[in-house]
């Protein structure tokens, strides 16, 4: 009978096989608990709110451009975001509009796709859609304390955003003069509460809707000129 030699294991290619794996994980998750503490110490949360709801919401102006879905889908995540931006710099008709802005937007969805579908539009989903409207527009003037100039502005924003949204679900071509007027009562609050991303972003979503506009504008000339009259 012969004896065979047990050969030591190799460690070659084996680094930190040794290790035990609840360690490897303990520490992992410790390190990535350290760099979200240190991001949001370094990255407050409503500059974070501000700005990132702002480019949600140029990137649904863009889709908005092409008539497509995602404009909706964008503009729920920009409202999400604003809804908490402006609770907690004290204006609650803005942040109970973001709010509003979402549902309208589910009215808006369902319309769009019941059009691409060339499906008829149920008139119960228009009178729907009309209820929300006229809701948001009573509850944010039951709400507002009219005692200055500011709330003034900011009823008057929300009444023509309301108008706004109404006309972008019918797919009319003059959402876009509605927004533009929107856009700059909107910059003169976001100016005087010192929210710069939202401020600076208005006059950008001012100069897409002017842009939006021209391109609508054609379009709906080119299917007049294509489309034969009739006597």
């Amino acid at each position: 009978m012969t004896a065979t030699l047990a050969s030591p294991p190799c460690s070659i290619g084996r680094r930190g096989r040794g290790r035990p794996r609840s360690y490897d994980q303990a520490s992992l998750r410790l390190s990535f608990r350290l760099i979200v503490e240190n991001l949001v110490d370094l990255v407050d949360w409503t500059t974070a709110a501000d700005w990132g709801g702002s480019l949600a919401a140029a990137g649904s102006i863009v889709c908005l451009f092409r008539t497509s879905l995602w404009y909706w889908y964008l503009s729920i995540v920009a409202t999400t975001l604003w809804f908490a931006l402006f609770l907690a710099t004290d204006a609650p008709i803005v942040a109970g509009l973001q709010l509003s802005y979402t549902l309208f937007a589910l009215y808006g969805i369902a319309r769009w796709r019941l059009e691409s579908r060339l499906r008829p539009i149920p008139s119960r989903l228009d009178h729907v859609g009309a209820a929300v409207a006229l809701g948001i527009l009573a509850c944010s003037i039951l709400l507002a304390e009219l005692d200055g100039w500011r709330s003034w502005v900011e009823v008057a924003a929300v009444a023509l955003s309301i108008a706004a949204n109404w006309l972008t679900a019918r797919k009319r071509i003059w959402c876009w003069p509605v927004w533009i007027s929107t856009n700059l009562l909107f910059a003169v609050l976001f100016w005087d509460a010192e929210l710069w991303g939202v401020f600076v972003m208005q006059f950008v979503y001012a100069g897409s809707s002017v842009v939006g506009f021209t391109a609508w504008w054609r379009e709906r000339r080119g299917r007049l000129i294509a489309t034969p009259a009739t006597v």
